[in-house]
């Protein structure tokens, strides 16, 4: 159940100041001891644009698909590229919190890697990437994994799906960071949502 849970947190994988910063806003959340640069140009996702992208995640799992809309966590942080409702797939970035209970927080990676396993069984066409590696995020040691898969969004459209998954451990706890975007990049490139990722700092 709890590999369930961690992996609802990705799919969808407080208090907030904003202080202004050359073409980004440093989004700074006290409460976690994190801060994040946002693009001028990005936008918040509203809880109803969340439900709604909730409802549209369908898996090879039906159960699991019912599970994601019952216990799936709103992000304390979450952009997308471009405003919704938008046609096709919008780069997104979401990040969750989480304690680490009987998880093994000094090899983030491990956990990347147990977590890929099970999505594998959950979307078709499930490619790795970049497989799971331990790297450093502001001198920050953390897990780091890039995929693909097809994301079906009803009967009829799906989507080539690229998405990067980063575990940074934290006082006990970590961040869940997930991002989604085409797998051909033609309306976003991975790099923009990296350097976004990058600047994350922890205190």
């Amino acid at each position: 159940m709890k590999k369930n849970t961690i992996s609802i947190l990705l799919l969808i994988t407080l208090v907030s100041t904003q202080l202004l910063a050359k073409n980004t806003k440093t989004a700074e959340f006290k409460t976690f001891k994190f801060s994040i640069e946002k693009p001028d140009d990005w936008f918040d996702i509203t809880v109803e644009n969340y439900a709604e992208q909730l409802n549209q995640i369908k898996t090879l799992d039906e159960d699991f698909n019912e599970l994601i809309k019952k216990h799936a966590k709103i992000p304390f942080f979450a952009i997308t590229k471009y405003k919704e409702p938008h046609d096709d797939l919008n780069p997104s970035l979401k990040i969750n919190i989480k304690p680490a209970g009987n998880l093994d927080l000094s090899k983030p990676e491990l956990i990347v890697k147990a977590l890929l396993s099970f999505m594998e069984t959950k979307f078709s066409n499930f490619k790795i990437i970049e497989e799971p590696k331990l790297i450093k995020i502001n001198g920050q040691q953390a897990g780091y994994a890039r995929f693909s898969y097809t994301l079906k969004v009803d009967d009829d459209v799906s989507f080539d799906t690229s998405s990067a998954l980063w575990i940074l451990p934290h006082n006990g706890q970590f961040f869940l960071i997930g991002a989604g975007y085409r797998s051909d990049e033609k309306n976003g490139k991975f790099e923009e949502i990296k350097k976004i990722v990058n600047s994350i700092i922890l205190y």
